[in-house]
Protein backbone atom coordinates (compact mmCIF):
# COMPACT_ATOMS: atom_id res chain seq x y z
CA UNK A 1 0.00 0.00 0.00
CA UNK A 2 1.46 3.32 -1.06
CA UNK A 3 1.17 6.04 1.56
CA UNK A 4 0.73 9.64 0.56
CA UNK A 5 3.67 11.80 1.67
CA UNK A 6 2.83 14.17 4.54
CA UNK A 7 1.88 17.65 3.45
CA UNK A 8 4.44 20.26 4.43
CA UNK A 9 2.67 23.31 5.82
CA UNK A 10 3.42 26.85 4.70
CA UNK A 11 4.75 27.65 8.19
CA UNK A 12 7.18 24.73 7.96
CA UNK A 13 8.41 25.83 4.52
CA UNK A 14 8.82 29.39 5.77
CA UNK A 15 10.68 28.43 8.94
CA UNK A 16 13.07 26.10 7.11
CA UNK A 17 13.88 28.75 4.52
CA UNK A 18 14.48 31.40 7.19
CA UNK A 19 16.79 29.12 9.20
CA UNK A 20 18.84 28.40 6.07
CA UNK A 21 18.90 32.10 5.25
CA UNK A 22 20.14 33.00 8.71
CA UNK A 23 23.03 30.54 8.43
CA UNK A 24 24.10 32.46 5.32
CA UNK A 25 23.51 35.73 7.19
CA UNK A 26 25.96 34.60 9.88
CA UNK A 27 28.49 33.82 7.15
CA UNK A 28 27.93 37.28 5.67
CA UNK A 29 28.55 38.85 9.09
CA UNK A 30 31.81 36.92 9.37
CA UNK A 31 32.89 38.24 5.96
CA UNK A 32 32.06 41.83 6.91
CA UNK A 33 33.99 41.47 10.18
CA UNK A 34 37.06 40.32 8.25
CA UNK A 35 36.83 43.31 5.91
CA UNK A 36 36.55 45.86 8.71
CA UNK A 37 39.26 44.27 10.88
CA UNK A 38 41.55 44.15 7.85
CA UNK A 39 40.84 47.84 7.23
CA UNK A 40 41.60 48.53 10.92
CA UNK A 41 44.93 46.70 10.66
CA UNK A 42 45.92 48.34 7.36
CA UNK A 43 44.76 51.88 8.11
CA UNK A 44 45.61 52.59 11.72
CA UNK A 45 48.52 50.47 12.88
CA UNK A 46 51.07 51.19 10.09
CA UNK A 47 50.27 54.90 10.03
CA UNK A 48 50.34 55.18 13.81
CA UNK A 49 53.67 53.33 14.00
CA UNK A 50 55.19 55.56 11.32
CA UNK A 51 54.08 58.74 13.13
CA UNK A 52 55.52 57.51 16.43
CA UNK A 53 58.85 56.53 14.87
CA UNK A 54 59.08 59.91 13.17
CA UNK A 55 58.31 61.73 16.42
CA UNK A 56 60.96 59.66 18.25
CA UNK A 57 63.81 60.88 16.03
CA UNK A 58 65.76 63.17 18.27
CA UNK A 59 64.90 63.91 21.87
CA UNK A 60 61.35 63.86 23.26
CA UNK A 61 60.10 67.35 23.98
CA UNK A 62 56.74 68.57 25.22
CA UNK A 63 56.08 70.14 21.83
CA UNK A 64 56.98 66.90 20.04
CA UNK A 65 54.71 64.83 22.34
CA UNK A 66 51.78 67.20 21.81
CA UNK A 67 52.28 67.03 18.05
CA UNK A 68 52.26 63.24 18.23
CA UNK A 69 49.08 63.22 20.32
CA UNK A 70 47.43 65.50 17.77
CA UNK A 71 48.48 63.12 14.97
CA UNK A 72 47.06 60.15 16.88
CA UNK A 73 43.75 61.96 17.28
CA UNK A 74 43.62 62.86 13.57
CA UNK A 75 44.53 59.34 12.40
CA UNK A 76 42.04 57.68 14.73
CA UNK A 77 39.27 60.14 13.81
CA UNK A 78 39.75 59.57 10.09
CA UNK A 79 39.90 55.80 10.47
CA UNK A 80 36.78 55.47 12.61
CA UNK A 81 34.88 57.84 10.34
CA UNK A 82 35.89 55.75 7.31
CA UNK A 83 34.90 52.52 9.09
CA UNK A 84 31.56 54.04 10.10
CA UNK A 85 30.87 55.06 6.50
CA UNK A 86 31.76 51.57 5.26
CA UNK A 87 29.49 49.92 7.81
CA UNK A 88 26.57 52.29 7.04
CA UNK A 89 26.89 51.62 3.31
CA UNK A 90 27.01 47.85 3.83
CA UNK A 91 24.08 47.91 6.27
CA UNK A 92 21.95 50.02 3.89
CA UNK A 93 22.54 47.50 1.09
CA UNK A 94 21.81 44.66 3.49
CA UNK A 95 18.56 46.32 4.58
CA UNK A 96 17.34 46.56 0.98
CA UNK A 97 18.25 42.93 0.31
CA UNK A 98 16.61 41.70 3.52
CA UNK A 99 13.35 43.54 2.78
CA UNK A 100 13.17 42.03 -0.70
CA UNK A 101 14.16 38.53 0.44
CA UNK A 102 11.74 38.31 3.39
CA UNK A 103 8.84 39.58 1.29
CA UNK A 104 9.61 37.07 -1.47
CA UNK A 105 10.09 34.09 0.86
CA UNK A 106 6.66 34.63 2.43
CA UNK A 107 5.04 34.90 -1.01
CA UNK A 108 6.74 31.65 -2.12
CA UNK A 109 5.62 29.81 1.02
CA UNK A 110 1.96 30.73 0.48
CA UNK A 111 -0.05 28.17 -1.53
CA UNK A 112 -2.27 30.98 -2.85
CA UNK A 113 -1.37 34.14 -4.72
CA UNK A 114 -0.83 37.12 -2.47
CA UNK A 115 0.47 40.65 -2.88
CA UNK A 116 2.73 41.44 0.02
CA UNK A 117 3.83 44.94 0.94
CA UNK A 118 7.55 45.66 0.71
CA UNK A 119 8.57 48.51 3.04
CA UNK A 120 9.53 51.65 1.09
CA UNK A 121 13.20 52.54 0.70
CA UNK A 122 12.74 55.58 2.96
CA UNK A 123 11.57 53.33 5.82
CA UNK A 124 14.45 50.90 5.26
CA UNK A 125 16.98 53.76 5.41
CA UNK A 126 15.33 55.05 8.56
CA UNK A 127 15.48 51.57 10.10
CA UNK A 128 19.14 51.12 9.19
CA UNK A 129 20.42 54.57 10.14
CA UNK A 130 18.10 55.69 12.94
CA UNK A 131 17.52 52.60 15.04
CA UNK A 132 20.08 51.90 17.77
CA UNK A 133 22.47 48.97 18.07
CA UNK A 134 22.37 47.78 21.68
CA UNK A 135 21.20 51.18 22.89
CA UNK A 136 23.28 53.58 20.76
CA UNK A 137 23.39 54.66 17.14
CA UNK A 138 26.36 53.43 15.09
CA UNK A 139 27.95 56.90 15.05
CA UNK A 140 27.93 57.06 18.85
CA UNK A 141 29.55 53.65 19.13
CA UNK A 142 32.29 54.66 16.68
CA UNK A 143 32.90 57.90 18.55
CA UNK A 144 33.18 56.00 21.86
CA UNK A 145 35.60 53.50 20.31
CA UNK A 146 37.75 56.29 18.89
CA UNK A 147 37.91 58.15 22.21
CA UNK A 148 38.88 54.99 24.13
CA UNK A 149 41.57 54.05 21.64
CA UNK A 150 43.16 57.54 21.70
CA UNK A 151 43.20 57.51 25.50
CA UNK A 152 44.83 54.07 25.69
CA UNK A 153 47.50 54.86 23.10
CA UNK A 154 48.38 58.13 24.83
CA UNK A 155 48.60 56.29 28.17
CA UNK A 156 51.14 53.87 26.70
CA UNK A 157 53.21 56.71 25.26
CA UNK A 158 53.21 58.57 28.58
CA UNK A 159 54.14 55.37 30.45
CA UNK A 160 56.99 54.69 28.02
CA UNK A 161 58.38 58.20 28.40
CA UNK A 162 58.25 58.00 32.19
CA UNK A 163 60.08 54.65 32.12
CA UNK A 164 62.62 55.93 29.59
CA UNK A 165 61.66 53.25 27.08
CA UNK A 166 62.63 53.30 23.45
CA UNK A 167 59.99 53.77 20.75
CA UNK A 168 60.27 50.10 19.71
CA UNK A 169 59.09 48.89 23.12
CA UNK A 170 56.21 51.37 23.20
CA UNK A 171 55.10 50.29 19.73
CA UNK A 172 55.26 46.60 20.74
CA UNK A 173 53.05 47.27 23.75
CA UNK A 174 50.53 49.07 21.54
CA UNK A 175 50.54 46.74 18.53
CA UNK A 176 51.52 43.46 20.16
CA UNK A 177 54.09 40.96 18.95
CA UNK A 178 54.01 38.77 15.87
CA UNK A 179 54.97 35.74 18.00
CA UNK A 180 51.67 36.05 19.89
CA UNK A 181 49.73 37.02 16.76
CA UNK A 182 49.45 40.60 18.12
CA UNK A 183 47.03 39.48 20.84
CA UNK A 184 49.29 40.94 23.55
CA UNK A 185 48.96 44.55 22.36
CA UNK A 186 46.37 47.10 23.49
CA UNK A 187 45.08 47.20 19.89
CA UNK A 188 43.67 43.71 20.29
CA UNK A 189 40.67 44.81 22.33
CA UNK A 190 39.57 47.63 19.95
CA UNK A 191 39.96 45.10 17.13
CA UNK A 192 37.58 42.67 18.88
CA UNK A 193 35.15 45.44 19.80
CA UNK A 194 34.83 46.73 16.24
CA UNK A 195 34.24 43.11 15.13
CA UNK A 196 31.49 42.81 17.74
CA UNK A 197 29.88 46.06 16.54
CA UNK A 198 29.86 44.88 12.92
CA UNK A 199 28.44 41.42 13.68
CA UNK A 200 25.76 42.85 15.97
CA UNK A 201 24.92 45.54 13.40
CA UNK A 202 24.28 42.87 10.75
CA UNK A 203 21.84 41.01 13.01
CA UNK A 204 20.20 44.26 14.18
CA UNK A 205 19.57 45.50 10.65
CA UNK A 206 18.32 42.11 9.48
CA UNK A 207 15.87 41.72 12.37
CA UNK A 208 14.68 45.35 12.26
CA UNK A 209 13.99 45.18 8.52
CA UNK A 210 12.22 41.83 8.73
CA UNK A 211 10.04 43.30 11.51
CA UNK A 212 9.14 46.14 9.10
CA UNK A 213 8.09 43.47 6.57
CA UNK A 214 6.06 41.55 9.16
CA UNK A 215 4.31 44.67 10.47
CA UNK A 216 3.47 45.83 6.95
CA UNK A 217 1.84 42.45 6.25
CA UNK A 218 0.02 41.85 9.53
CA UNK A 219 -3.08 40.73 7.63
CA UNK A 220 -1.11 37.59 6.66
CA UNK A 221 1.34 37.27 9.56
CA UNK A 222 -0.23 36.37 12.89
CA UNK A 223 2.78 36.34 15.18
CA UNK A 224 6.44 35.47 15.68
CA UNK A 225 8.67 32.62 16.85
CA UNK A 226 12.06 33.30 18.42
CA UNK A 227 14.73 31.04 16.96
CA UNK A 228 18.08 30.52 18.72
CA UNK A 229 21.09 28.73 17.25
CA UNK A 230 21.54 25.13 18.40
CA UNK A 231 25.23 25.08 19.28
CA UNK A 232 27.52 25.55 22.28
CA UNK A 233 27.90 29.29 21.63
CA UNK A 234 24.22 29.89 22.45
CA UNK A 235 23.89 31.51 25.89
CA UNK A 236 21.40 30.49 28.57
CA UNK A 237 19.23 33.57 27.94
CA UNK A 238 18.77 32.85 24.24
CA UNK A 239 18.44 29.12 24.83
CA UNK A 240 15.65 29.68 27.37
CA UNK A 241 13.71 31.82 24.85
CA UNK A 242 14.16 29.46 21.90
CA UNK A 243 10.83 28.50 20.33
CA UNK A 244 8.77 31.02 22.30
CA UNK A 245 5.73 32.47 20.52
CA UNK A 246 4.92 36.19 20.48
CA UNK A 247 2.53 38.62 18.88
CA UNK A 248 3.81 41.22 16.45
CA UNK A 249 3.96 43.83 19.21
CA UNK A 250 5.25 41.98 22.27
CA UNK A 251 8.35 40.13 21.06
CA UNK A 252 11.70 40.87 22.69
CA UNK A 253 14.07 43.12 20.79
CA UNK A 254 16.48 41.00 18.78
CA UNK A 255 19.48 40.78 18.92
CA UNK A 256 19.13 40.34 22.66
CA UNK A 257 22.78 41.07 23.43
CA UNK A 258 26.12 41.71 21.71
CA UNK A 259 26.99 39.03 19.14
CA UNK A 260 23.51 37.50 19.54
CA UNK A 261 22.41 35.29 16.63
CA UNK A 262 18.72 34.92 17.55
CA UNK A 263 16.12 35.79 14.92
CA UNK A 264 12.35 36.23 14.79
CA UNK A 265 10.48 34.10 12.27
CA UNK A 266 6.86 34.79 11.24
CA UNK A 267 3.78 32.63 11.87
CA UNK A 268 1.23 32.76 9.05
CA UNK A 269 -2.50 33.06 9.63
CA UNK A 270 -4.72 30.08 8.84
CA UNK A 271 -6.88 29.89 5.72
CA UNK A 272 -9.90 30.70 7.89
CA UNK A 273 -8.25 33.78 9.37
CA UNK A 274 -7.27 34.86 5.86
CA UNK A 275 -10.85 34.43 4.67
CA UNK A 276 -9.87 32.12 1.83
CA UNK A 277 -13.05 30.59 0.33
CA UNK A 278 -12.26 26.90 0.83
CA UNK A 279 -15.37 26.06 2.86
CA UNK A 280 -18.24 27.75 4.60
CA UNK A 281 -16.72 30.68 6.50
CA UNK A 282 -18.18 32.35 9.59
CA UNK A 283 -20.61 35.22 8.80
CA UNK A 284 -18.88 38.52 8.17
CA UNK A 285 -15.54 36.93 7.21
CA UNK A 286 -13.91 38.70 4.27
CA UNK A 287 -11.01 37.60 2.16
CA UNK A 288 -7.67 39.15 3.05
CA UNK A 289 -6.64 42.22 1.08
CA UNK A 290 -3.36 40.43 0.45
CA UNK A 291 -5.01 38.01 -1.99
CA UNK A 292 -4.28 39.06 -5.55
CA UNK A 293 -7.12 40.28 -7.74
CA UNK A 294 -9.35 37.43 -8.82
CA UNK A 295 -7.63 34.91 -6.53
CA UNK A 296 -10.79 34.18 -4.51
CA UNK A 297 -12.68 33.30 -7.70
CA UNK A 298 -9.79 31.13 -8.94
CA UNK A 299 -9.66 29.20 -5.65
CA UNK A 300 -13.43 28.50 -5.76
CA UNK A 301 -12.99 26.88 -9.20
CA UNK A 302 -10.16 24.58 -8.08
CA UNK A 303 -10.78 20.81 -7.78
CA UNK A 304 -11.52 19.61 -4.26
CA UNK A 305 -8.13 17.88 -3.91
CA UNK A 306 -6.30 21.15 -4.62
CA UNK A 307 -8.51 23.08 -2.23
CA UNK A 308 -7.91 20.46 0.47
CA UNK A 309 -4.15 20.78 -0.08
CA UNK A 310 -4.36 24.55 0.46
CA UNK A 311 -6.31 23.92 3.67
CA UNK A 312 -3.62 21.56 4.93
CA UNK A 313 -0.82 23.98 4.14
CA UNK A 314 -2.58 26.94 5.76
CA UNK A 315 -3.86 25.42 9.00
CA UNK A 316 -1.92 28.06 10.95
CA UNK A 317 -0.11 25.37 12.95
CA UNK A 318 3.41 26.09 14.10
CA UNK A 319 6.11 23.59 13.11
CA UNK A 320 7.19 21.30 15.93
CA UNK A 321 10.95 21.71 16.16
CA UNK A 322 13.63 20.85 18.68
CA UNK A 323 14.12 23.66 21.19
CA UNK A 324 17.47 24.48 22.74
CA UNK A 325 16.77 22.98 26.22
CA UNK A 326 15.83 19.63 24.59
CA UNK A 327 18.80 19.86 22.21
CA UNK A 328 21.39 20.44 24.93
CA UNK A 329 19.84 17.68 27.05
CA UNK A 330 20.54 15.17 24.25
CA UNK A 331 24.18 16.21 23.85
CA UNK A 332 27.22 14.49 25.31
CA UNK A 333 28.73 15.43 28.67
CA UNK A 334 31.62 17.24 26.94
CA UNK A 335 29.27 19.32 24.79
CA UNK A 336 27.17 20.23 27.83
CA UNK A 337 30.27 21.33 29.72
CA UNK A 338 31.42 23.42 26.75
CA UNK A 339 28.02 25.12 26.59
CA UNK A 340 27.20 25.54 30.28
CA UNK A 341 30.41 25.11 32.24
CA UNK A 342 31.32 22.12 34.38
CA UNK A 343 29.26 23.01 37.47
CA UNK A 344 26.07 24.02 35.69
CA UNK A 345 26.30 21.04 33.36
CA UNK A 346 26.51 18.69 36.37
CA UNK A 347 23.39 20.24 37.94
CA UNK A 348 21.56 20.02 34.61
CA UNK A 349 22.50 16.36 33.99
CA UNK A 350 21.47 15.42 37.53
CA UNK A 351 18.04 16.96 36.95
CA UNK A 352 18.48 19.41 39.83
CA UNK A 353 17.99 22.42 37.54
CA UNK A 354 15.89 22.71 34.42
CA UNK A 355 17.28 24.88 31.66
CA UNK A 356 14.97 27.86 32.18
CA UNK A 357 16.13 28.09 35.80
CA UNK A 358 19.57 29.16 34.57
CA UNK A 359 17.99 32.57 33.82
CA UNK A 360 16.03 34.98 36.04
CA UNK A 361 12.74 36.56 34.99
CA UNK A 362 14.58 39.72 33.93
CA UNK A 363 16.93 37.69 31.69
CA UNK A 364 19.97 37.67 33.95
CA UNK A 365 22.10 34.52 33.83
CA UNK A 366 22.34 33.02 37.30
CA UNK A 367 25.79 32.33 38.70
CA UNK A 368 26.72 28.79 39.71
CA UNK A 369 26.86 29.85 43.38
CA UNK A 370 23.23 31.05 43.19
CA UNK A 371 22.10 27.76 41.68
CA UNK A 372 23.91 25.59 44.21
CA UNK A 373 22.45 27.60 47.11
CA UNK A 374 18.92 27.51 45.70
CA UNK A 375 18.85 23.98 44.32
Amino acid sequence: MQLNPPIVTANEVLLNNIIRHDIRLDELATGEVRKIVSFFNRSLIPDLTARMEKAAKGSWTETRVRALQKSIKEISGEMYQDMGNQIRSTMTDLGKQEATWHTAVIERAMPVRVDLVTPPLSLIRETVLRKPIQGLLLGKWMEAQKTTLIRKVNQQISLGLLEGEGIDKIVRRINGTRALRFKDGIMNRPRHEIASIVRTAVMTVSNNVRMDVYQANSDIIKGLILIATLDTRCCEVCGSLDGNHYGLDDAPTVPIHWMCRCVLAPRLRSWKELGIPLAELPPGTRASNALTKGESKRIKRLPKAERDAIKSKLQGQVPVSLKYPEWIKKQSKDVQIEALGKGKAALFRAGKVNFKEFVTNNRRIRKLSELTEQF
